[in-house]
């Protein structure tokens, strides 16, 4: 019996920025609570339903902060994460680890299905780095790893509480291949 667990990397994806899919979203807002083109395109389909939960929230975009929005209306999604993602010209690789981290936990109460992160632009129009997309995957999986040697209580093995029931996670990004190829890396450091 292996006496930890953690997410299996295979079920991340770096994809294109597209359309996103799946269940659950997630969407970075910086502090200055500017909407990037993904966020505004989905809350102008949406009658304003996610600026209207930032304004009743007080969502500010504060780094580590998430607004949860359940069954947007004119979306096809079952949630939307809004992620606040502080000031981006102040982040380090350690940063987006935390905010990743942050995603994996909301990932985890989830009950099945895809979800999504879109990492499109740094808040001044540039897209976020593959490296800092690799950075935010690394950070899901470390907030799943669970060491289970001492525990009394024998796991389910057909349970799988690694990260929820969540079988699939696409990160949007501008760089795919870049992204992949730092969080292949990152994973042969670990």
């Amino acid at each position: 019996m292996q006496n930890y667990s953690m997410i299996d990397p295979s079920i991340i994806h770096f994809v294109p920025l597209k359309k996103p899919e799946g269940q659950t979203l997630a969407l970075f807002i910086d502090e200055s609570g500017a909407l990037p083109p993904t966020a505004k395109f989905l809350d102008q389909k949406s009658r304003g339903t996610l600026s209207k939960a930032m304004g009743a929230t007080d969502f500010k975009g504060k780094s580590k902060s998430v607004i949860e929005v359940l069954a947007p209306a004119e979306l096809p999604f079952d949630r939307v994460l809004m992620t606040g993602v502080g000031k981006y010209e102040d982040h380090t690789p350690n940063d987006w680890l935390n905010i990743g981290g942050v995603l994996g936990a909301k990932f985890s109460g989830l009950k099945n299905g895809v979800a999504g992160v879109v990492a499109e632009t740094n808040g001044k129009g540039a897209p976020i780095s593959g490296e800092s997309v690799a950075n935010i995957a690394l950070g899901m999986m470390l907030r799943s790893y669970k060491f289970k040697k001492y525990k009394t209580k024998k796991p389910d093995p057909a349970e799988n509480d690694d990260l929820g029931g969540v079988s699939k996670i696409e990160i949007y990004c501008s760089s795919p291949n870049e992204a992949s190829s730092h969080f292949a890396h990152l994973q042969a450091v670990g």
